[in-house]
Formats: structure tokens, sequence, C-alpha cells
């Protein structure tokens, strides 16, 4: 079973993604933005944070840990940060959970065919 960890600035929005990446049969670790972040035994981050100089340097350290990255954007200069910073998959706000599923699936296989 692939491990998920979402971390978020939004509390609401943390539970709900937990609640149904579980749903999905991943097994999911969550963190608020601010904590100490743990990486061991991640196959996927899922980052919900407002302030692009908070997530850019997460997902950097996720390349390094060889960790598949999707990043929730709300607007398409969000978007072209994202790709330049090498997120395997966006998803745009508001999203569906089921589009949520299906991003998280392909930012996996994207990641694993890649690296």
């Amino acid at each position: 079973m692939q491990t998920i960890l979402v971390i978020s600035d939004n509390t609401i929005l943390l539970q709900i993604m937990v609640k149904f990446l579980q749903e999905a049969d991943y097994t999911v670790k969550s963190q608020k933005l601010g904590d100490v972040l743990d990486f061991n035994n991640i196959d996927c981050l899922v980052i919900d944070v407002q302030d692009a100089n908070k997530w850019i340097p997460i997902v950097k350290e996720c390349a390094t840990k060889n960790i598949a990255t999707l990043v929730t954007i709300s607007s398409q200069e969000e978007r072209i940060e994202a790709v330049m910073e090498k997120a395997d998959e966006c998803i745009q706000k508001p999203f569906t959970v089921e589009l949520l599923k299906i991003k998280v699936g392909n930012a996996i296989d994207n990641h694993n065919r890649n690296s």
C-alpha cells in the first residue's frame, strides 16, 4: 500500500483530503504547515498551502528524497511555479475528491516512470 503525506494550512481541507485518500486505500499521514516534516516511507506528498514561498522549499526537498509531489493551485502563476519546481502533478482549486484521487495516482505513476 502506498503512503501519502498531506500537508495543508487549512485544517478543514486537510481533514477532507485525508478522509477521502484513506477511502481510496492509501495509507495517509497528515501534518500541518509549520510542523517538523517527516518524509520517511512516503510515496507521495500532497501539499495545499496558499503561500508559494512556503511550499516551494518543501517540493524541492521532496525532489531530493525521490518522493512524488502533487500541489494544489489557485492560479495560472502557481501552476507555472509548480511546473518550474518539478512538481509531478498540479490540481486546480476547487477540485473534487475523485479528481484528487486520480491526480495522486498520476503523480505516483509519473514520478516512478521518470525516476
